[in-house]
């Protein structure tokens, strides 16, 4: 019995020591191959449009153990340090996707996903037969552009006119037939039908006053040249530096979800003038302007921040004519809920979803500049303009020059993040920014640094089509 002890002893000793000796050889790899590469680019800043068909890429590859080879889009980079690694990548007009790997000498790998935006972009300036901001732009099914209401200098009260706008010699002809109501900070959205529907807006430049909010809806017959006011059900409008967006139903139904601005905002007891977070829809028809009710429909819905002057873009011809996608909301001013008097400028950005009419946010894009009162356009599918417009709130007073964001930056969903565009100064805000075919865009109008409107307009060539 003792020697079948000391056998077993003996067996479970061996035993014990050969699992200690497994654990000590294998104790010098446990966990550090999972180790991957870290990869930076270095250069250029990918955070800026390219304009070349190709660009020098550096990147820095490291880990603990030495890098062995980094490829960009599967093609081998050449090492010119311990640490950097640098190769020519071709790039498309458009968004491009640099897949970046880095494997060290143990052969662990990694790899990452960096964009790079290529397009070309130049701005002229052309001169127009009036001076306006806080007006609207709104492009008819003909191409002309209809241009409504704003004021002429900082403070003035709205202006009630409109003009026509030639899209190829920007030649202005007046309407004979006026709005109803001056209006500025209004909204103008072209309908299915040609027609176009003028929400909200403000009488006065730079009114935070209750009783200056336009509570009227009015639709422009370009047949008829004639504005007319639609009968409005349901609780009014009292929104002015808002945005729309269209929506259509597949049975034919027409709605506009109005979104954010400035005004009475629901849920606030007190008569007091403040900020937006709701989405309100309405129902649109040839003879009425019917407020939608109930969560299905987005009434009452938030965009989770209270904010007027900021754009919302749909990224789709098919989202832009009420379709089903997406809209990209850009830089926004908005009401400080902690300190609910103070209005500040923040670079916020996120996306509308426009399946049916519930409009829910998704905060994920962030503008590189804060500025409001600023103009956005869909360039292609998918890629937004957004250029100019003011670092904080204006209250009927003139705005110095250091008060103005100048350039451009552009929107890409695919990337889901903004690229800087170089376009000049473009130092104005409350202007307005229309695509027009063949890859432009036009900013018309807008305010300067003196306190007075401008009447010229800026074209944005660019080499997408």
């Amino acid at each position: 019995m003792r020697g079948l002890f000391r056998t077993a002893m003996r067996l479970s000793l061996g035993t014990i020591g050969l699992a200690a000796a497994l654990v000590v050889v294998g104790c010098d790899r446990p966990f550090v191959d999972e180790i991957e590469p870290e990869i930076t680019v270095v250069s250029p800043r990918l955070s800026d449009v390219q304009t070349g068909d190709s660009l020098t890429l550096v990147v820095r590859a490291a880990t603990f153990r030495a890098i062995a080879h980094v490829e960009a889009n599967g093609r081998a980079m050449v090492r010119t340090n311990d640490s950097l690694w640098s190769g020519r990548v071709g790039l498309s007009e458009g968004l491009n996707r640099l897949h970046l790997t880095a494997t060290d000498e143990g052969g662990v790998a990694r790899t990452t996903t960096e964009y790079a935006l290529r397009l070309q972009a130049s701005a002229t300036s052309v001169a127009l037969g009036f001076a306006r901001s806080g007006h609207t732009v709104t492009r008819l099914l003909d191409g002309r552009l209809l241009v409504t209401g704003g004021v002429e200098r900082t403070g003035a009260s709205a202006r009630d006119d409109a003009f026509l706008l030639d899209p190829v010699s920007f030649v202005a002809t007046p309407i004979p037939n006026r709005m109803n109501v001056g209006r500025t900070g209004h909204t103008a959205t072209r309908l299915p039908n040609g027609k176009v529907l003028i929400l909200g807006g403000t009488r006065a430049d730079g009114s935070r006053t209750l009783s200056d909010l336009v509570q009227t809806a009015e639709l422009y017959d370009p047949a008829t040249t004639r504005f007319s006011f639609l009968l409005l059900r349901g609780a009014g409008i009292q929104n002015a530096y808002h945005q729309t967006l269209l929506r259509r139903t597949p049975s034919g139904g027409v709605y506009v979800a109005v979104i954010g601005g400035e005004g009475a905002p629901s849920g606030v007891s007190s008569r007091t003038y403040g900020e937006h977070d709701d989405v309100r829809v309405f129902e649109v028809t040839d003879a009425e302007l019917v407020a939608t009710t109930g969560a299905s429909s987005g009434y009452g819905r938030s965009v989770g921040e209270r904010v007027s002057g900021f754009s919302a873009t749909p990224l789709t011809a098919l989202a832009e004519s009420g379709g089903d996608g997406r809209a990209i909301v850009a830089a926004a001013q908005r009401q400080n809920t902690s300190t609910p008097n103070v209005v500040e400028t923040l670079p916020l950005g996120f996306a509308l979803d426009l399946s049916g009419i519930n409009v829910s946010p998704d905060e994920d894009a962030t503008p590189n500049r804060a500025r409001h009162r600023h103009a956005a356009a869909r360039l292609a599918d998918s890629l937004v303009l957004v250029a100019a417009g003011a670092r904080d709130a204006f209250s009927g007073i003139v705005p110095s020059a250091n008060d103005l964001v100048g350039g451009a930056e552009v929107y890409a969903a695919g990337a889901d993040r903004f690229f800087a565009l170089p376009l000049g100064a473009l130092f104005r805000y409350g202007l307005t920014a229309t695509a027009l075919p063949g890859g432009r865009v036009v900013l018309v109008g807008g305010m300067g640094d003196e306190g007075n409107a401008l009447s010229s307009a800026i074209v944005v060539t660019t080499s997408l089509r």
